[in-house]
Parts: C-alpha cells; sequence; structure tokens
C-alpha cells in the first residue's frame, strides 16, 4: 500500500505497475490500479483490518475522484480502458484471431472482442462497491450513502449500455456474462434470460475459456451466482486446450505446479511468456470458498462469521450453496490472524466419479463404511465429456474396452486407483486420437453397495 501510495499522482491517478521502472503507463489502466483499493479491501475483508483502511483512506478517496474524471472526459461516460480483458486464450493456439481493428490497443496482442470501456467499467463498480464496505467499517456512513447512490446510477447505466433484451451482454462472451453476475447487477427481471444466455456460452465453448484476466476472475463466482457450480467444477477439470488443466497436462511443455502467463505459451514467442504467473491465480480462492466450501457468512469481515458448506453427491439432495459435479471429498485451512480454521467433509457409499488426463492417477472409493463398488455405470478413454452423472462419450476419439477394463479393476472392491494411459484401459493404440498438443482422458462413474453418507469434520 505504501509503495502504490508513493506512486500516486496529485489527481488520485496510479500507473499501471508498481514500482513504476518498466511497462509503467500513466495514468494506468482502471483494472490494473484497481489493484491500490483492492488491496486495502481484501485486508479488511480476509483479516478484518480496519487500520489499514482507516490510514489510506483519503488516497482511496481520491483515486475514486480521478476514476470519476477519467469516466466524464471519455466519450463513453466510463474510465479509459487501454488493455481490455487481458490475453484472452487464441482459437487456434498462437493465431491472434479476436482483433477489432477499430479498437486494437498498441502492442502486439489484440484483447477486444467486446466493447472497449467494458473492463473498465467493471472496475470502477468493483472499486466503488469495495470502497462502501470500508466506508461503513471506518464509521464514513456519508461517504457510503453517497457511493451507493452513484453505484445504483452506474448499475443502471451499464444494464442501459449493454443488456440487450434476449438476455445477453454486449457481444455475449463469457467475460460480458461474469462481470456483471460478479458485481450482483443483473436487473431482476432480466436475471433468468441472463443465466440461460451464460449458459449457452458456456456450453457453446464445450466448458473450455473464452475469458481473459479480467472475466477469468469473476467467471467461477458468476457461475456460482447462477445455482452453477457444477459447470464451474467442470471447467476447472478440464485437461484440453483452452483450459488451467492444458497447462499441465499437454504434450508439448508440461507445467509441474507453476501457472503460465499466457493460456498458449507454447506457441507464442519469448516476449511476456512467464511459465510462472500470478495473474490467473484468482479461482485458488474460489476452491477454498466455494469448492471445499470454507467461506464466510455475507457481509462479516475477518472471518468472524463463517460458512461451512460441503459439497453435494449424485443422487442426493444437496444443501443450499453447495458445490456439485461429483467431488467425493474435499479440505481446506485458513491461517489467519484470529487463528486457524479447518473444514473436510468426504461422502461414502453412493456414487462416485472421477476424471483424469493421461499420466495421471484416479481413485475411485466407497470409503470406509460405505461397502464396495457394485457398479461401473459409466467410463470412456479418449476425449469424453460432460459431467458427472451425465459424462458423453466421444465417437469420434474412445476406446472401446475402458468400461469393461474399469469394471475389472474396481468392481467388488472398497477401492481401486488406476493410472490413466492406453495400457489401463485395454488399448494398444499408444497414438492420441486427442488433438495435437493434447492428452486423452478417461471419466469414470461407480456406484457403491450401500447409500451415501455426508462425513463432516471442522476445527475452529
Amino acid at each position: 500500500m505504501a509503495n502504490m501510495k508513493s506512486e500516486m499522482d496529485a489527481d488520485g491517478s496510479l500507473p499501471d505497475v508498481v514500482p513504476a521502472e518498466r511497462f509503467a503507463r500513466r495514468p494506468g489502466d482502471p483494472s490494473w490500479t484497481a489493484a491500490f483499493i483492492e488491496t486495502a479491501y481484501q485486508l479488511l475483508k480476509i483479516e478484518g483490518e480496519h487500520s489499514v483502511v482507516a490510514q489510506y483512506w483519503p488516497q482511496i478517496q481520491l483515486h475514486l475522484s480521478q476514476l470519476a474524471a477519467s469516466a466524464k472526459a471519455d466519450p463513453s461516460a466510463w474510465p479509459t480502458t487501454t488493455y481490455g480483458d487481458w490475453v484472452p486464450p487464441y482459437q487456434p493456439p498462437g493465431v491472434i484471431t479476436q482483433c477489432n481493428p477499430t479498437n486494437q490497443p498498441p502492442g502486439h496482442l489484440c484483447h477486444f472482442p467486446l466493447a472497449r470501456p467494458y473492463t473498465s467499467a467493471y472496475a470502477w463498480l468493483s472499486n466503488l462497491q469495495a470502497s462502501v464496505a470500508m466506508a461503513d467499517a471506518i464509521g464514513d456512513h456519508a461517504t457510503a450513502a453517497e457511493l451507493r447512490t452513484l453505484i445504483a446510477q452506474l448499475s443502471e447505466r451499464w444494464n442501459a449500455d449493454w443488456l440487450h433484451s434476449n438476455g445477453t451482454y454486449d457481444t455475449g462472451i463469457q467475460t460480458t456474462f461474469a462481470l456483471p453476475l460478479a458485481l450482483g447487477i443483473v436487473p431482476n427481471a432480466s436475471a433468468q434470460k441472463v443465466a440461460e444466455s451464460f449458459i449457452e456460452s458456456m456450453q457453446a465453448a464445450k466448458l473450455h475459456l473464452t475469458v481473459g484476466i479480467i472475466g477469468g476472475k469473476a467467471l467461477f463466482p458468476a457461475l456460482a451466482a447462477i445455482g452453477r457450480k457444477d459447470l464451474a467444477l467442470a471447467v476447472l477439470e478440464k485437461t484440453d486446450y483452452p483450459s488451467f488443466g492444458f497447462m499441465r497436462y499437454n504434450t508439448l511443455e508440461p507445467a509441474s505446479s507453476n501457472l503460465w502467463e499466457l493460456m498458449d505459451a507454447p506457441y507464442q514467442g519469448h516476449g511476456m511468456n512467464s511459465r510462472d504467473h500470478h495473474m490467473w491465480g484468482a479461482f485458488s480462492s474460489y476452491l477454498v470458498n466455494h469448492v471445499a466450501g470454507l467461506d464466510q457468512q455475507p457481509q462479516s469481515l475477518g472471518y468472524k462469521q463463517l460458512r461451512l458448506t460441503p459439497g453435494a453427491m449424485p443422487g442426493v439432495a444437496p444443501a443450499t450453496g453447495a458445490v456439485s459435479g461429483g467431488l467425493s471429498a474435499a479440505t481446506a485451512s485458513l491461517s489467519l490472524r484470529r487463528g486457524t480454521v479447518e473444514f473436510s467433509w468426504k461422502w461414502t457409499g453412493g456414487t462416485h466419479c472421477g476424471t483424469g488426463a493421461d499420466g495421471s492417477k484416479i481413485r475411485l472409493a466407497c470409503g470406509v463404511g460405505g461397502g464396495v463398488i457394485e457398479s461401473v455405470t459409466f467410463a470412456a478413454y479418449g476425449t469424453p465429456t460432460g459431467q458427472c452423472g451425465a459424462f458423453v462419450v466421444d465417437t469420434g476419439c474412445n476406446h472401446p474396452h475402458a468400461l469393461a477394463a474399469t469394471e475389472t479393476a474396481c468392481v467388488g472392491k472398497t477401492n481401486c486407483t488406476i493410472t490413466v494411459g492406453p495400457a489401463a484401459f485395454g488399448s494398444s493404440d499408444t497414438e492420441a486420437c486427442a488433438p495435437p498438443a493434447h492428452v486423452q482422458r478417461v471419466h469414470a462413474q461407480v456406484v457403491c453397495s450401500t447409500p451415501a453418507v455426508l462425513h463432516v469434520s471442522a476445527v475452529v
């Protein structure tokens, strides 16, 4: 915070990068300079840190004024955008196809398959929402009231500018839905159409990512907001391009544990192409808060009030807000200023699913007291798709012996572990029928001999 404050100009503007030694445009793109307010807000939200907010409150207000001035000076009436939804995955990889010449920014990449001010408008509204919470936390209720009024006005303008009658926003790509849903500004009257259109955009991409890093931050919370955590989980489990799993399971340059800067890194040159970059990492908090289910109650700060939600089992009525999609167990912990909280849950018996790419291992287990694996209701090796309970065979890439091989390995046992690859599924075909640079994968579903039972443990 101190370093960012030291780079702030008298009008409240900030550069893209702090310290402003390299790549530092002034004023910076609002999605980049949002880090100033976002950092203070996250310290308040996660650690209950009021003192940092109070210390930097004058600069926070000054920066909000600068964003308003930028919007006033721009013909769009939104803050000026430089980078848009930064580095969305290109199709095909290595080929830039998402350029609109009238909106192309300087540089060798194009990031505007959507309205140019869209991401900066999101940054402004996100900063304002965070600032309302901070104003209330330090007792500046007058400013909080003013900001709430401004947020209402801007939300109405956002929908007037970009929401269409068919439930799509702007150009209808994933980011255009994710941002307003994450902000919570979709009108109630349009909520169902927007959710349906958002799901259609996800399914049209076959649950692959089309977002850049701004849309990527909002995508998974947006899917949770419309009650589709199962889709979010399926997206996170993908291993073919473009996906996070492709970084780990590809035949060109498999990552170990790090995220790449570019989704198609092996196809790009050496410039701006790190193999150890944080900018896609926002989904990590989604894993803890929504997949593992360790979160705090809405409006709570500093995890004073916890919300612990175990995941759902196929065929069992889910708890409100539970992740579904076939996850059998999860464990998460947080080390906070207040102490440590640990939360774990697992299902025994019932139905279990597993997915894995070549070289990985899948474990299908009924668990202690869960009986034995009674049947294998689905197993396909090649490029199957779908989600637990609704897996689909890809007839163009499927090895026919996967079901029988899985039955042999698993039926009658409490658990089985399979190393994914042609040998495990009775295939002599070592040539991948997956697209170039992709690997084959398995989707499997088994049913245990006893009904499902949920086991939960929490330590606070």
